[in-house]
């Protein structure tokens, strides 16, 4: 996994991003500037609707937001504010400004016919767009196209989103977790198979945005000052690094950068091909409703500020929880850090071996700590919450092999990845939904915890009922009716698996979530760059 996990961080970092900022600001510049100066005609395509056939432009907003934003996107937009703090939000507002115009690109091809064949109507998606065009690189294209719309919506979804719903979950139902979390994405399901249960996507999608900004400004007002403040402090700590808060060690502007392009950018950019589909039947005229998308984007940015800025304004995110991590995440330091550059030093990397009996160490190191700060009361526990009984071997202040007693007591090695199976507990700086959970039950106690969690939930049903419907509308033209209703169907299965298989696929979850955002995004960033002298025309 780790050479993948290299091979993934290369791609996304030195292909897909760069490839992204390449497409955003062609077609920042092709559109005139659409994320800013056409989001009043996007409002207003909103309001006067014309009536007649098709779709409302709200409903394919709710449906656009939802499926971008999910439960996944919150989650992981708090998870990169316990890594950078305040500034993973400016990463969160440049990141929606560089890809609101592709999202309207995508639109304007979805509901326009290829340049010679105007007479066959609008092709419903970017894939059938690029499918039905003159050029045949441009064809091959349009097959990557479909082959990244599966990618994203089955391990996407299975990386993304899984582990968020599982957390999200295991708040409001602690022993049923995995139940509730499977509920879900049988909900999910029944949206997309059941043609009456479709129109409640768009309520359910916009109650639960609604939901979660409420509770994000509730919380914010526990301490107002530091809530108006997040925004220069966000600005700031994007320049400098956010500095020592509480158990925060800080971090460093690269650190804030990577945590932002691990864990902000990927559920952006995961849609990018669905929306067209979303889009392409609503009614009104093109340029109106494809500058109405850019206000899918909006929302998705202001939902997450929302929550965001709640968990800068308790300042849950540089506070001790108590909460369990994957012992391979850990890391073994000679001694307490406080600041990024003690955290950094090298020095403080223990090696040496460590004997865990009944949960607890029986000597040094007595120190772990987490990504940005030490864990307090550590104990160690199986798989199955018993306390463990172990020897480690550590190196570089990483635990690099396990060994385990025999039947007769005599300790031996195991295989390396039974490392994964076991948790550290104690008190440790939170990330996603417990850290979410941490900042509303300081600001109004554990109903608002429990609510949000509730919202996270709907949001995860509604967003993956959304995907689905972009996802059969995209392939339906190119493979027809049935392969079209079984890929309908995708986002909820992957999600149903990734919760089924959440802790023992947690390690590998991040890097495949990169690498199905990499493969998405590189593949709709080239071809609306391919058919950018096309959209300047349109």
């Amino acid at each position: 996994m780790s050479s993948l996990a290299e091979l993934t961080n290369d791609l996304w970092l030195w292909v897909a991003v760069p490839l992204l900022a390449l497409a955003g600001l062609v077609l920042t510049l092709l559109l005139r500037a659409p994320q800013l100066a056409r989001l009043r005609e996007g409002v207003r395509a909103v309001r006067l609707a014309p009536p007649g056939e098709g779709e409302h432009p709200a409903r394919a907003i709710a449906l656009s937001s939802a499926a971008s934003l999910g439960a996944g996107a919150v989650i992981a937009g708090a998870t990169a504010i316990s890594l950078g703090g305040a500034g993973a939000l400016a990463w969160l507002w440049i990141a929606g400004f560089v890809i609101a115009p592709l999202r309207v690109a995508d639109v304007l091809l979805a509901r326009t016919s290829p340049p010679g064949r105007a007479g066959g109507g609008p092709s419903g998606s970017l894939a059938a767009r690029l499918g039905e065009d003159g050029d045949e690189r441009v064809r091959w294209l349009g097959i990557l196209e479909l082959l990244a719309l599966v990618v994203a919506s089955s391990i996407g979804i299975f990386a993304i989103h899984a582990s968020a719903v599982a957390q999200a979950a295991e708040i409001v139902a602690p022993e049923h977790a995995i139940a509730l979390g499977v509920g879900v994405a049988a909900v999910a399901a029944l949206f997309v198979a059941v043609p009456r249960l479709r129109a409640w996507l768009a309520p359910s999608a916009g109650a639960s945005l609604v939901v979660l900004v409420l509770a994000g400004i509730l919380a914010s007002l526990a301490d107002p000052t530091r809530a108006l403040g997040a925004i220069p402090r966000a600005l700031g700590d994007l320049v400098e690094g956010p500095t020592s808060t509480a158990a925060f060690s800080g971090a460093s502007p690269a650190e804030v950068l990577l945590g932002a392009l691990a864990y902000v950018v990927p559920p952006l950019v995961l849609t990018l091909g669905i929306d067209g589909a979303l889009f392409a039947r609503v009614r009104g005229s093109t340029k109106a409703i494809a500058a109405s998308a850019a206000l899918s984007t909006l929302i998705h940015v202001l939902v997450a500020s929302s929550v965001g800025i709640a968990l800068v304004a308790t300042g849950a995110y540089a506070r001790r929880v108590e909460g369990e991590r994957a012992l391979t995440s850990v890391r073994f330091v000679e001694a307490p850090f406080d600041s990024v550059s003690q955290r950094l030093d090298p020095d403080r990397a223990w090696r040496g071996y460590l004997r865990v009996i009944e949960g607890r160490p029986q000597a040094a190191p007595l120190d772990a700590a987490t990504e940005r700060g030490m864990i307090a009361g550590l104990r160690y526990l199986n798989a199955d919450g018993t306390p463990g009984n172990f020897a480690l071997r550590v190196e570089g202040g990483r635990a690099a092999q396990l060994l385990v007693p025999d039947a007769m007591g005599a300790l031996e090695r195991v295989d390396p990845r039974e490392m994964a199976k076991i948790r550290v507990a104690g008190r440790m700086l939170g990330r996603g939904a417990p850290l979410v959970a941490a900042a509303m039950r300081t600001a109004a106690g554990e109903p608002l915890a429990w609510i949000v969690a509730l919202a996270l939930l709907a949001l995860a049903a509604s967003g993956l009922g959304a995907f689905g419907v972009g996802l059969e509308r995209s392939v339906e033209r190119r493979l027809g009716a049935g392969p079209a209703r079984f890929a309908a169907l995708l986002p909820a299965l992957a999600l149903a698996i990734g919760v089924a298989l959440s802790a023992s696929a947690a390690e590998a979850s991040s890097t495949l979530g990169l690498l199905a955002a990499a493969l998405v995004a590189i593949v709709a960033s080239a071809a609306l760059l391919a058919k950018g002298s096309e959209l300047g025309r349109l």
